[in-house]
Order: structure tokens, then sequence, then C-alpha cells
């Protein structure tokens, strides 16, 4: 998403690298037509917008997977890369040897992207052709992980029709099949999370969410939404300070990430004594999304620990008017989120101030 805001303007690449921070960019296009398939690629340096390579590769869609080898080979060739065993395997792991299961888990995962998760349409779109990946390739573990986080998705915004025996039982399946980043994500919901509904049997403990978001942060550990989840679970796991350190990674790695990566660094900023960045973060949170009431809520502690008690009067009548199912006290917020003694209390004064009882 970070790089396909770039899609079709007329933007100096020297800029775009600048902007992204990145060395080189890979550009070019992907056409399509019946079984064959056309790729061309430019491998640019972003420092002097030369290029440093630039070929087309054409085959047929059931050899798509020899195609995109043979792209990523010469990438690595270019930039003279040396790859640990490791990162050869990533590389080289697709999943699945089916084109048609991988090109619709692809065209799934790009409907759950972006603003459009919280879609219903975009989400029942995406159930039906994660599906359609899964009758290809009844094994393709991806694809099962790419089903269970929609459904999760579609349970945080329709509290009356969440399933969440269907929603773990397809993430434990997809990591039994190939273990992954996406259903560790899954997964560490059902014992926390900072934007979900409570789960029948939900644990509420964050080192518990931590334990699964670590062994996802091994899988993919430049994935900035793993790093984001990560954080937020530190944070209510009593190490904000490595929260921090993770968020300032995620945005290096994501520069146009979404508003929600503000809920860690302020959640963060406010348990460590810096309310007034707290506010900054959490102002920008709710902003991204000023019908969901959480931001709201943590907005209120930081403006009244800020002084600003009647901002934070306002920020706290906004979370109650969204937020019509509970956690209206400052003991209901304190069993839904708990956290390491020192920081509940900075928190839970906060929200006194605000006027939460």
């Amino acid at each position: 998403n970070t790089s396909f805001q770039y899609r079709g303007d007329a933007l100096n690449l020297i800029e775009i690298g600048r902007e992204l921070g990145v060395r080189h960019i890979l550009e070019g296009s992907v056409r399509r037509s019946g079984d064959q398939v056309r790729i061309n690629a430019q491998l640019i340096d972003a420092t002097t917008g030369g290029h440093v390579w630039a070929e087309r590769y054409d085959g047929a869609m059931a050899n798509v997977f020899s195609v995109q080898d043979q792209v990523t080979e010469r990438i690595i060739e270019a930039l003279k890369l040396k790859l640990t065993p490791a990162e050869r395997k990533a590389v080289e792991t697709v999943g699945t040897e089916s084109a048609e299961a991988y090109d619709s888990y692809l065209r799934g995962l790009e409907l759950l992207a972006g603003r459009r998760r919280y879609d219903h349409d975009a989400n029942a779109q995406a159930q039906v052709i994660l599906k359609q990946a899964i009758d290809a390739d009844p094994q393709y573990a991806l694809a099962i992980a790419g089903l269970s986080w929609a459904k999760y998705l579609r349970t945080t915004t329709i509290h009356h029709d969440m399933d969440d025996s269907i929603v773990f039982k397809l993430a434990q399946k997809s990591i039994e099949l190939s273990d992954n980043a996406l259903a560790r994500r899954v997964l560490s919901r059902k014992h926390f999370s900072l934007f979900g509904f409570d789960w029948v049997g939900t644990t509420r403990r964050a080192d518990k969410a931590r334990e699964e978001l670590e062994r996802a942060h091994e899988l993919q550990p430049n994935d900035p939404d793993v790093l984001i989840d990560l954080a937020i679970a530190l944070c209510f796991a009593g190490e904000p300070d490595r929260a921090m350190e993770l968020v300032m990674k995620a945005q290096e790695l994501n520069p146009g990430h979404p508003d929600w990566y503000y809920s860690a660094s302020g959640i963060a900023r406010l348990v460590t004594g810096d309310p007034e960045g707290a506010v900054r973060d959490f102002s920008k949170w709710s902003l991204g999304d000023p019908n969901f009431p959480r931001p709201h809520l943590f907005l209120a502690a930081a403006q009244a620990l800020s002084d600003r008690t009647e901002a934070a009067k306002t920020s706290l009548a906004r979370y109650k008017d969204l937020y019509h199912l509970g956690l209206r006290t400052v003991e209901a917020v304190r069993n839904r989120w708990p956290m390491a003694p020192e920081h509940e209390e900075i928190l839970v004064k906060g929200l006194r101030l605000a006027g939460m009882k």
C-alpha cells in the first residue's frame, strides 16, 4: 500500500526513493492475456535515477512461479545480495503449486488491505475469493490464514456476527499445515486485542498474545503490521520501551503507514510519562477513524494528564457516544485491558481526571 500511493503519478524516482527511504526502486508492469503473462521490470538506482537493469519476461500462467523466480534472482544478482538460508527459503516459498490458488490468495488479501478491511462488501468478496483459493489447493496454509483473518476482521465490525470458534480453528489449521505470521496474528487475538470484541474464553493476557506475536515476528521480521501488533502487546505486557523501538522500525519500513500505528506509540508514550506526545499520537489515531471509539478513550486520559481537562471531558463524551456496549467505567477498562500495575495506575489516573467513574 505504501508504494501503490505512487501508482500512476509522474513523480521523480529520486524523490520517491527519498520519501520511502530506499536505495532502489523496482518498477514495471504485469500484463495478462488468457493463459499468457508478460512482465516488464526495471530496477532503478534511487540515488541517481539510473537503470541498474531492465528485462522482459514472457511465460504461461501455469509457469508463473518460474517467471517470478527469474525476476527475483535477477534482482538478487543486480544488488549483489548474499541471502542467509532463512532468507533464501523465504524468497523461494510460495506455499502452493497452484497458480490459480496463488492468484486468488493475492486478490483476496488485496481486498482486506487499507481501509477496505472494514468494508463489509469487500470483506465478503475477499472471503469468497479466499475460499476459491482453498478449493484449488486445500493444503494452502496462507489462503486458510487469509480466510481466518477475513473472518476475524468481520467480527470486529459486526459483533452479533461473531463466531470465534471458526476463526481460531482456521488459524490453527493453517499453522499445522505451515507456520505463518498471519495465522499467529489471528491467534494472538484469542488472548488480547486492543481493537476487537471480547471473545468467549479470551484470556485477557497480553503476555500470551506477545508469545504468538514474537513467533510471527520471527517468521516475518520486516512486516510492519506484525511489529505494531507486537508493540501493542508489549505496551500492555509491561515493556513500553521495547514497544517504542518496534514502532519506530515499523514507521520506517512503512512511511505511509495507517493511522492505527499511532495507537502503539501513543500508549507507549502515555505509560512512560509523555502525555503530550501521547495526545499527538492519539489525536492522529482518532482522525484516521473518527467513528472508532478506542482512540477517544485513550486520548481523554492523555489530555487529562496534560492538564487539558475540558478537552479530556469532550473526548470521553465522544467515546461514550460511540461505544454503547460497555467499558464505561474505570474498572471495566482495567478488566478489559490489564496492564503492568505501574502503567495501569497512570492510565487509571488519566481516566479519572477526565471524569470516568
